[in-house]
């Protein structure tokens, strides 16, 4: 299995929209700066559509209540 095929940008969602395409650079990301994605599900609207996000605009951090494995 490959680590990264859940991390690969889709051009559409489940129901056909096109999806935003953010470019991501190759650089080292600034004290301040965070790139949330997931590399679990495939279909998450995460960073590669919307970028990186600036720690100011974290409000909460949301922690699991339930787990659950596969």
């Amino acid at each position: 299995m490959n680590c990264c095929a859940n991390s690969a940008q889709i051009s559409a969602d489940i129901d056909g929209h096109e999806m935003p395409q953010y470019r991501l650079r190759e650089r080292m990301l600034g004290d301040s700066e965070y790139l949330f994605m997931s590399d679990v599900n495939p279909n998450s609207f995460d960073a590669r559509y919307f970028g990186l996000i600036a720690g100011l605009q974290i409000q909460h951090v949301v922690e699991p209540f339930f787990t659950w494995g596969k």
